[in-house]
């Protein structure tokens, strides 16, 4: 699955039910503002290429503009995010261990044919970023982040933005995202519990100017299936191979 079919699959998924955990409080009690706005801009603001990244059927470490969601990258923004999110963060990390612990069972010689399965599916929402819904390569530009604005007992915040949508061959044009944040209370500080983004995609084939919706929780939702997913399609490749991993046997001992 392609980068971008991966994104239409998810477009206009936007988790229903409770966004948001009910948080009374006075007045005096709210954390500070400038909480909010530390957080978002830790969480939107560009980051530097990261290198050195590997996803579990790469064979060497990989580049990328954006920030896929790992523990190495979560852990340093991790108290930007309400208890409900870090829950739903550290699902998507589990299950991606259990993927990685899965595919290292399959033998050296069968791992061509596992990537040709199972990395497919999910290899673009891999090296994406869930957290702020920016795809693969997505140089962000022109990143706007409103004033914190309070809406009972939330914070919102409204963040702008471009990038190019890059193809394996072309680069369709340039895409305009907004994202509404919303913070609520917690442990002396403003978390983000939600972010809900409206992308509107360059007018090219085949994204002819249309538009998606999503929301953090539906990302990482949809993200934590289809590590589940790829892990189930590996357990079914493993138990196709007529032979077992056994530890290599010494030429001494032959």
């Amino acid at each position: 699955m392609s980068n971008l079919a991966w994104r239409a699959k998810t477009a206009g998924s936007i988790a229903t039910g409770s966004l948001l955990i009910a948080h009374v409080m006075c007045a005096g009690d709210l954390p500070p503002m400038q909480t909010a706005t530390e957080a978002v801009n830790a969480v939107f603001q560009p980051v530097p290429t990261m290198k050195g990244l590997i996803s579990p059927f790469a064979e060497i470490p990989t580049e990328t503009s954006v920030r896929p969601v790992r523990k190495l990258t979560f852990n340093p923004l991790r108290k930007y995010f309400s208890r409900r999110q870090q829950k739903n963060v550290d699902e998507f990390l589990s299950a991606l261990d259990r993927l990685v612990a899965t595919k290292a069972k399959i033998p050296k010689e069968a791992q061509p044919e596992l990537r040709n399965t199972a990395y497919i599916g999910v290899s673009a929402m891999l090296r994406s970023d869930q957290l702020t819904n920016r795809p693969e390569y997505a140089d962000a530009k022109n990143v706007r982040i409103s004033k914190t604005r309070a809406v009972n007992n939330t914070v919102e915040v409204i963040v702008s933005e471009q990038y190019e949508e890059v193809g394996q061959d072309r680069v369709f044009g340039v895409s305009k995202k907004n994202s509404k944040v919303i913070l609520v209370p917690e442990n002396g500080r403003w978390a983000i519990d939600e972010i809900i983004s409206t992308v509107v995609w360059p007018n090219a084939w085949p994204l002819n100017g249309g538009t998606s919706d999503s929301s953090l929780s539906a990302q990482l939702a949809d993200a934590t299936k289809q590590v589940r997913d790829a892990m189930k399609q590996i357990e079914k490749f493993r138990s196709r191979l007529r032979f077992e991993v056994r530890p290599a046997v010494k030429a001494s001992e032959r």
